[in-house]
């Protein structure tokens, strides 16, 4: 009896079906009041064109937070400058739109954006990475009996299977796929009438180790 022991990987590349937009409301000044009321006041409009575009079901946003609130002060020419941020992430199933949004919000005095992260929906997610675990477990088993093969044996049992790496899910979602923006950087002024997105599309990868009894 001879134990073999196998890696097995299984990835999937799959357009991405949600953009979430990082964004930041910040503002500086010599008065810590007036910066507070300054950046509760570019929140407020924010906010309300977010909830004007926001449907959880339908979109185009389909959620959104508002979080992450510091403040600091630092001096400058010895005096001091006072300063506040707050973290916006809003969620858009709509690309286009959120290309338009992201023209007119960038414009806005404090606002800036600093990153897009692109995913897939919930419920896709967990499709996709249930198939994803039956492949890799599939080629790790093809791979073992590659092996027996070779040296004259068949495979007759399977002792454990286990996710890649301590810690890790079968499918480990990487989100944090790549964005081409056209006509302008993110936080720029774009050079036609709204940002358009080509992004990348998104990894899923599912990864077992298997060891298998060949006789």
């Amino acid at each position: 009896m001879t134990t073999i022991k196998v890696q097995g990987i299984a990835e999937h590349e799959q357009p991405p079906e949600r953009a979430t937009a990082n964004l930041r409301v910040g503002l500086r000044g010599p008065k810590q009041s007036s910066v507070h009321d300054e950046v509760a006041a570019v929140l407020r409009e924010l906010r309300a064109s977010i909830e004007s575009l926001h449907d959880p079901g339908r979109g185009p946003v389909t959620w959104f937070s508002v979080s992450g609130v510091s403040g600091w002060s630092y001096k400058e020419d010895k005096r001091t400058v006072y300063t506040e941020q707050i973290r916006i992430q809003v969620k858009f199933c709509d690309f286009t739109v959120l290309g338009a949004w992201l023209n007119e919000v960038l414009g806005w005095r404090g606002v800036s954006m600093f990153r897009i992260d692109w995913s897939v929906t919930e419920v896709r997610r967990k499709e996709l990475e249930k198939g994803l675990r039956l492949q890799a477990v599939r080629v790790a088993r093809e791979k073992a009996e590659q092996y027996a093969s070779a040296v004259g044996l068949s495979i007759t049992d399977v002792s454990s299977i286990r996710d890649f790496g301590p810690g890790v899910d079968t499918a480990a979602f990487i989100a944090g796929a790549s964005v081409r923006g056209r006509g302008g950087r993110a936080g720029s002024a774009p050079a036609d009438d709204s940002y358009s997105f080509a992004p990348e599309d998104v990894t899923l990868r599912a990864a077992v180790v298997a060891k298998f009894v060949a006789e």
